[in-house]
């Protein structure tokens, strides 16, 4: 089950973080501020900057309360975080084609699903629903996973 109150305040704060423009890369795909494109470098890449290219997830780790300065800097498990936040949130769906990934400055895009749509896929609304809701759950053992991974690379 999604956190509902989790996924607005993630809503509420990307959206002001994209609109602050602080973070490379971090930009709205289209005019209708409904799309948006988040850098995803890997951090095994010759030219990762930490500072720069984990920058967005470090914010988020803050924000919740998982990262203060002075702790080990931890930037696949932030990535990994903001990851299952936005794969979690009904508010947020990945548009994989429109992501480059495979690319010099890689990034993802994500859509920003409207409330009316987030109805309709819950099942509140049911004439026009296309989709079912499919939901993402991260729980500690993928991440830990996820992370094994990422120190292979």
């Amino acid at each position: 089950m999604c956190d509902r109150n989790g996924g607005r305040r993630l809503r509420q704060w990307l959206i002001e973080q994209i609109d602050s423009s602080m973070y490379p890369g971090l930009i709205w795909e289209n005019e209708e501020k409904s799309m948006f494109r988040i850098p995803w470098k890997h951090a095994g890449k010759q030219d990762y900057n930490q500072e720069v290219d984990a920058s967005i997830f470090k914010a988020w780790a803050v924000f919740k309360g998982k990262f203060k300065e002075g702790d080990k800097a931890e930037p696949a498990t932030w990535k990994t975080r903001l990851r299952c936040a936005l794969n979690k949130s009904p508010d947020f769906e990945e548009v994989t084609d429109r992501s480059q990934l495979d690319i010099s400055e890689p990034y993802k895009v994500y859509r920003i699903v409207p409330e009316e749509e987030q109805k309709c896929k819950l099942g509140v609304a049911t004439a026009g629903c296309v989709n079912e809701v499919t939901e993402m759950e991260c729980g500690r053992s993928e991440i830990d996973e996820l992370i094994k991974e990422a120190c292979r690379w």
